[in-house]
């Protein structure tokens, strides 16, 4: 049975679907039971390199039951890497090259004009970086592998 007295979501301006949030937190069994997170950027480049980004403002840091579930996602890409992958939801068959890592994006405030900005790569130390390093990394840019030789993204 569930709770019907359960309270309304936290920090609701952080949330990108607030409907279905909520309707989580009206009708899914509380957090002792079980977690629930979105993943704020899944980056896939056409040659197979895959990065996940979760994105934090205010300082806030990732707490540690959801680096738990994007533990276990990382755990699987990590396994597969190399291997060709087939489902019935994928359209073809698709190979990952490379598992870039876990991207932790934190805002000292809420974007790149008004405070700091760091970032942390699988749970490593937060490194401050600027807006154009960041795009340098997410676009795969030192890792020339990650794209085929039709692609032109980088020239």
């Amino acid at each position: 049975m569930m709770d019907n007295n359960k309270s309304t979501i936290k920090y609701a301006d952080f949330v990108p679907d607030k409907k279905w949030k909520q309707w989580t937190v009206d009708n899914l069994p509380a957090s002792d039971c079980n977690w629930i997170t979105d993943i704020d950027s899944f980056i896939r480049s056409r040659n197979g390199c895959i990065a996940l980004v979760e994105i934090k403002r205010q300082g806030v840091k990732v707490p540690t039951w959801q680096k738990m579930s994007y533990g276990l996602i990382a755990a699987a890409l990590e396994a597969a890497v190399g291997k060709e992958l087939k489902t019935k939801y994928l359209p073809h068959p698709i190979t990952i090259k490379c598992f870039k890592g876990i991207y932790e994006l934190i805002f000292e405030k809420s974007w790149f004009d008004d405070g700091k900005t760091f970032l942390t790569v699988d749970g490593n130390e937060p490194v401050e970086v600027t807006e154009a390093e960041l795009k340098q990394i997410l676009s795969f840019e030192k890792t020339e592998y990650c794209y085929p030789a039709f692609c032109n993204c980088h020239k």
